[in-house]
């Protein structure tokens, strides 16, 4: 609960530097209209797109290859725990 409220405490100050510094809507205009701050020329359709789909793949990637990883340390350490059971002596008596 408490990694949770600091990281809406996070975001809601990163968003705070971002709207009183004025580089939340240069981002937003960059990101709907492709208008870099300074410059005279927008950047073109195509490579906002090619720009938003190399993004996409990166977080695709990134999502699969944890999951990958977690799936193969859990799985790791349940070998782990049936190899030690099996190690260990059975009970005689069962719980009543």
């Amino acid at each position: 609960m408490r990694k949770f409220i600091i990281a809406i405490c996070l975001i809601g100050s990163a968003l705070l530097i971002l709207d009183s510094t004025g580089l939340f809507s240069w981002l937003f205009l960059f990101l709907m209209a492709g208008v870099i701050p300074g410059a005279k020329n927008p950047v073109s359709a195509t490579e906002m797109l090619v720009v938003f789909v190399c993004i996409a793949v990166a977080v695709v990637c990134t999502v699969t290859i944890s999951s990958i990883v977690h799936f193969i340390s859990v799985d790791r350490l349940a070998r782990k725990y049936m190899f030690t059971k099996k190690g260990l002596p059975r009970r005689r008596y069962s719980r009543a």
